[in-house]
């Protein structure tokens, strides 16, 4: 199986757009211009969506792939995609999603000279890491991220 991050409040209920009972329909939310990460997000290079296509959630797995290669050449990030289970929940708080953004912005350089660029271009694997700290910076405005696998 893999790992999905997934905001802890979706940004369109957070936001009032949708009701939370409802079954929410991305395709109909982002085509009326009522979807947050669109508005925010859906533009930006390097998006890995979650497992089932759903646009504001990440797929985690990969974010973590990225903080194992940072951690092979002795930089250990202070949290992974998984969370904390500080409380026994899988989640990354608010707080945690921002940590984990900044110490990948302060790692940015060291990434790009060590990442793996067998089967992408720089530009895209860098992308790619870009993404991971604008996402996690999105979510931590929605109470962070539930983690999913």
């Amino acid at each position: 199986m893999g790992l999905d991050n997934i905001p802890s409040t979706y940004p369109c209920i957070h936001e009032g757009l949708q009701d939370a009972d409802e079954e929410i329909d991305c395709k109909r939310n982002i085509e009326e211009g009522m979807c947050p990460w669109d508005r925010e997000m859906g533009q930006k290079q390097g998006g890995i969506l979650g497992m089932f296509g759903t646009h504001c959630w990440y797929r985690g797995k990969s974010g973590n792939h990225m903080l194992q290669e940072l951690e092979s050449k002795g930089y250990t990030a202070p949290i992974s995609f998984y969370g904390s289970g500080a409380d026994g929940d899988e989640i990354l708080s608010s707080k945690e999603c921002l940590e984990l953004s900044r110490w990948m912005a302060e790692h940015a350089e060291v990434y790009a000279s060590i990442c793996n660029t067998e089967y992408s271009s720089l530009e895209e694997v860098m992308d790619s890491y870009k993404y991971a700290i604008d996402w996690l910076e999105f979510v931590s405005e929605y109470n962070g991220s539930n983690v999913w696998y």
